[in-house]
C-alpha cells in the first residue's frame, strides 16, 4: 500500500510538472501572440471573436454529458465496453449540438444585436464535433497521468494558432484570423493526444454503462453549464449592452488578471482530480494535498494580484499600446477576482473525487445568481469596471462558501487554512509596498513609466517577493526547488 501510494505521488508530481510546463509554454506563446495581434487588430475585432467563442462555448459544456469526468472517476474506464460507450454518446451529442447551433446562429446573433456575428458563430460551432470525438482519448490520457503528451499537444496547437493568426492578420483577414487559428489549434491538439493515447475507438454500446455515467455526469453537466455562465455571462452582457469593442477591452483585462487561474490552477486541477480519485477514502491525505495546493496557489497568486493592482495601467500602455488603455481599471479590479477564483477552483477536484459534484453545482449557481442580478445595471452604470466589481463580490461569496464546505468535508480547521495562505500574503504585501513606493517616486521625479522602468520595477518586485518568502518559508522554498528541478521521470507515462 505504501509503495503504491509513493508511486502515485511520484506520478502526480510528474504530471503536475508536465501540466505546468505545457501551460507555461502555452501561456508564453499566447502572450507573445496577443502582443503582436493587439497591434494588428482592433478591440472590436477581438470582441467579436471573444463574443462568438463565449456563445459557441455553451455547447462545449453540454457536449461532454459529464462522461469525461465519469471516465476519470471510474475504475473500469479502460474497459472497451465503457470507453466505446462514452465515445458513441459523445460523438452523437457533438453532431446534434452542432446542427442545432448552426440553425440557431442567426437568432442568437440577433438577440445580441450583433447580426454580423452569424457566420462567426457558425464556423466556431465546428469546434464542437471536433472536440467531442477527441474527448475520450483525452480523458483516458489524463487518467493515466500522461500529462507530457497533453502538454506537447497544447504547445503544438498554440504554435499553429499563433502562426496562422498572425499571417492572416497581416493579410487583412481581421476577426477571421482568430477564428481560423482557433479551429486549427483544437484540431491539432485533439489529434496529437488521440495518437499518443494509443486508444482505438469502437461502436460498442452498453445501455447500463451509459446510464451509470449519465447518473454521475448529470451534476457535472449542471455545474459545467453554470460554470459556463460564470465564465461567459459577463462577456455576453457587455456585448449586448456595450458592444464588441468593450468586450475586447474587457477580455484583455480579464485574461491578464486571471493568469494564475489559467496558468496554475487549471493544470493543477487537471492532475489532482485523477489523483484525488485514487485516495478518496483517505481524508487525511486529501486534506494535506488540498492545503498544499492552496498554499502554492497563494504563493503565485498573491504577488500577481498585488502587482496588477499597482501596475495595470503601465502594463496595458507599454505592452499592448494606448488603444487598450481603457482596460486598465477593469484589470485592477479583476486581479482581486482572479485570486478569489483561483482559491475556489482549487476545491473542484476534491468535490468531484469525493462524489460531491452537487456542492460544485451550488458554488457555481451562487455566483451565477449574483451575476444575473447585478451585471446589467452595473454595465449600464459603469461599463466594464462595473462588471468587474460584480465579479469580485460574487467571487468573495463563493470563496467564503467553499472554505466553509472544505472545513466540513475534510475536517480542515481555520488556522490550517490561514497558515497555508499567510506566507504568500505577507510576502506579497511587502513587495507591494516597495512597488508602490517606486511608482510614486518615479511620478514625483517626473520620470515617465516606460518599458525599461516597467521591467526594472517588475524585476525589483520579484526579487523582493522571493527574498521575503525565503525568510518566511525557507524550508518550503528548498522543498519546492527540489520538486521543480528534479527530473520529470517516465513514470507519468506508465
Amino acid at each position: 500500500m505504501e509503495t503504491e501510494r509513493q508511486n502515485l505521488k511520484r506520478k502526480a508530481v510528474t504530471g503536475v510538472k508536465w501540466a505546468f510546463v505545457g501551460s507555461l509554454a502555452e501561456r508564453a506563446i499566447r502572450f507573445g501572440t496577443m502582443v503582436v495581434l493587439a497591434r494588428l487588430l482592433m478591440p472590436a475585432e477581438f470582441g467579436l471573436f471573444v463574443l462568438g467563442l463565449a456563445l459557441a462555448g455553451a455547447l462545449s459544456y453540454i457536449k461532454s454529458l459529464g462522461f469525461d469526468a465519469a471516465l476519470i472517476h471510474r475504475d473500469d474506464a479502460f474497459d472497451p465496453r465503457v470507453s466505446n460507450t462514452a465515445f458513441v454518446m459523445l460523438s452523437l451529442a457533438g453532431l446534434v449540438l452542432f446542427g442545432a447551433f448552426y440553425l440557431a446562429s442567426p437568432l442568437i446573433a440577433g438577440l445580441m444585436n450583433q447580426p454580423e456575428a452569424t457566420p462567426i458563430l457558425r464556423v466556431l460551432g465546428i469546434s464542437v464535433p471536433i472536440s467531442s470525438v477527441c474527448r475520450v482519448s483525452q480523458s483516458l490520457t489524463e487518467k493515466k497521468l500522461r500529462f507530457k503528451h497533453i502538454a506537447l499537444a497544447e504547445i503544438v496547437g498554440r504554435i499553429a494558432f499563433s502562426t496562422l493568426a498572425i499571417v492572416m492578420a497581416l493579410l487583412g483577414w481581421g476577426v477571421w484570423s482568430l477564428v481560423s487559428g482557433y479551429l486549427v489549434r483544437i484540431t491539432l491538439k485533439g489529434a496529437i493526444v488521440w495518437i499518443a493515447s494509443g486508444w482505438t475507438p469502437g461502436l460498442q454500446f452498453d445501455r447500463r454503462v451509459a446510464g451509470e455515467m449519465l447518473g454521475y455526469g448529470k451534476f457535472i453537466v449542471g455545474s459545467s453549464l453554470l460554470r459556463y455562465l460564470q465564465s461567459n455571462l459577463d462577456k455576453i452582457v457587455i456585448g449586448r449592452w456595450a458592444g464588441p469593442a468593450a468586450v475586447g477591452l474587457y477580455a484583455l483585462g480579464f485574461n491578464i488578471a486571471n493568469i494564475v487561474n489559467v496558468q496554475m490552477v487549471r493544470p493543477l486541477r487537471q492532475v489532482l482530480f485523477p489523483t484525488y480519485s485514487r485516495i478518496q477514502n483517505d481524508l487525511g491525505a486529501m486534506k494535506r494535498a488540498f492545503l498544499k495546493s492552496i498554499k502554492y496557489v497563494f504563493l503565485v497568486g498573491a504577488p500577481v494580484c498585488v502587482g496588477l493592482l499597482i501596475l495595470a495601467p503601465e502594463v496595458i500602455t507599454v505592452v499592448y499600446g494606448p488603444r487598450w488603455a481603457a482596460a486598465a481599471t477593469a484589470m485592477q479590479i479583476l486581479a482581486v477576482y482572479g485570486l478569489f477564483r483561483s482559491l475556489s477552483d482549487s476545491a473542484i477536484p476534491v468535490l468531484r473525487a469525493m462524489g460531491k459534484p452537487s456542492v460544485d453545482l451550488r458554488l457555481s449557481l451562487t455566483q451565477v445568481v449574483i451575476m444575473g442580478l447585478f451585471l446589467v445595471p452595473a454595465v449600464q452604470a459603469w461599463q466594464i469596471a462595473g462588471v468587474a466589481v460584480v465579479l469580485v463580490f460574487a467571487g468573495l461569496v463563493v470563496m467564503s462558501y467553499m472554505i466553509h464546505r472544505m472545513r466540513g468535508l475534510l475536517g480542515m480547521r481555520t488556522r490550517e487554512f490561514v497558515a497555508a495562505i499567510l506566507p504568500g500574503c505577507l510576502s506579497a504585501g511587502i513587495m507591494g509596498l516597495l512597488l508602490l513606493g517606486l511608482k510614486l517616486g518615479a511620478g514625483r521625479l517626473g520620470v515617465p513609466y516606460g518599458a525599461w522602468q516597467l521591467l526594472a520595477g517588475i524585476v525589483t518586485a520579484g526579487l523582493t517577493y522571493l527574498g521575503s518568502l525565503w525568510i518566511l518559508e525557507r524550508k518550503e522554498m528548498l522543498a519546492l526547488k527540489t520538486l521543480l528541478f528534479s527530473r520529470m521521470s517516465s513514470d507519468s507515462t506508465g
